[in-house]
């Protein structure tokens, strides 16, 4: 500690920096904007650099739930917005994020809770002749919907799992951890947000069906004649 202490002043002023606008705010990816404003406080390596609008979106088609901030100079500080509101959609249906759809859909807006926090995104449905229900179109993208017919909230598998180990290590209640997801979309209060803790307890009940059905080989026709967990050799047996 006493070591770090001597160097205490150069880390707070390399923390500072985060919060500054900095000299130079050309687009630090295309070069051509001059008055880049956005930041990305989640990239590993983005805290202090500064992008446009159209390359932050373009960098984050495969990280839609990154945390992004966008400088405001009447207020002399950054203010966080989020990649739904600058353009970024979510597009069902196909395999990579850049691939488009011959028949997109009409764009909706989905509420994503993830592990940073609880997220309101854009989705775009595949229409295509062979395309599957909206519910699968958002699970094959790792997002688990709160509804079948109707989805409005989803929870991405990432979270599923945090919760997972949460639970296990610590104890912890769906309601206590919803409320640090809570706290990381908003520490302040002053954001009203939906309490999503009733959805979030039947699905993870749903995840941890799917998770030991899968680890168990229980799947299609097999289903009905495999045991539901794999048997312990340590524990008695009859015989």
């Amino acid at each position: 500690l006493n070591e770090w202490l001597t160097t205490e002043g150069e880390y707070m002023n390399s923390l500072l920096d985060f919060e500054d606008i900095g000299e130079t705010t050309s687009c630090g990816y295309c070069k051509e904007v001059k008055n880049a404003l956005y930041r990305c406080h989640t990239c590993i390596g983005g805290g202090n650099t500064n992008y446009c609008q159209r390359c932050t979106v373009g960098m984050h088609q495969g990280t839609p739930f990154h945390r992004i901030a966008l400088w405001n100079e009447a207020a002399g500080c950054f203010q966080e917005t989020s990649l739904c509101e600058i353009g970024l959609v979510i597009r069902l249906g196909h395999a990579t994020p850049h691939t488009a759809c011959p028949n997109p859909g009409t764009p909706l807006g989905i509420t994503t809770v993830h592990i940073n926090g609880v997220h309101n995104t854009t989705v775009q449905p595949c229409n295509c002749p062979s395309s599957k229900l909206l519910h699968l179109q958002l699970f094959d993208k790792r997002l688990f919907p709160a509804s079948v017919h109707s989805p409005q909230t989803v929870f991405s598998f990432t979270v599923l799992d945090q919760f997972r180990y949460f639970h296990l290590e610590g104890k912890g209640s769906a309601y206590t951890f919803m409320n640090a997801i809570y706290r990381l979309t908003d520490d302040t209060g002053c954001i009203a947000l939906q309490d999503r803790v009733r959805e979030f307890r039947r699905i993870y009940r749903q995840w941890g069906s799917l998770q030991r059905n899968k680890a168990s080989g229980r799947y299609g026709s097999s289903s009905q004649v495999l045991p539901l967990v794999v048997e312990c050799p340590a524990c008695p047996h009859p015989g």
